[in-house]
């Protein structure tokens, strides 16, 4: 894999452990060969996802943890395309768990602060109106 050659006797069953590849070669192709997909949810609820090195998507992963949030690769699968850090997708139903490509929203990063101020402020204003009616059947009540 690595394109090094190395010297084995003959008689070396090493040549047949490693399968012909060097020690390095060797332990990265069989980490890819075992990999399997690791799923978990951050303190902050989003669901990320381990990726193996070969991917076509590692390139968006986190440094820090080797992983991707869940929403932002069903996105890039979804544009065959990797993310670049400026965009943000959207929970359209603001589940942070539910990724289906279906509630997944791409926008850039001022889009996504406007939209999500709004949407705070309107659930404000709902919360707000649901008091104000509570308050208006007890007013209504002693009127009576």
């Amino acid at each position: 894999m690595c394109g090094k050659e190395r010297w084995v006797p003959v008689y070396s069953y090493k040549k047949y452990r490693y399968g012909g590849k060097c020690v390095k070669c060797a332990a990265i192709a069989k980490s890819i060969e075992d990999f399997k997909p690791l799923k978990h949810i951050t303190k902050e609820g989003y669901v990320v996802v381990n990726l193996p090195r070969d991917d076509k998507f590692y390139g968006m992963i986190n440094k820090a943890t080797n992983s991707v949030l869940e929403h932002r690769l069903v996105m890039a699968k979804h544009l065959g395309r990797c993310l670049q850090p400026i965009e943000v997708v959207h929970h359209i139903d603001r589940d942070k768990t539910n990724n289906s490509i279906d509630n997944l929203e791409l926008l850039n990063s001022w889009q996504h602060f406007l939209l999500t101020s709004m949407e705070n402020k309107i659930t404000e204003l709902m919360i707000r109106v649901e008091q104000l009616e509570k308050e208006n059947k007890v007013l209504k009540a002693q009127l009576r």
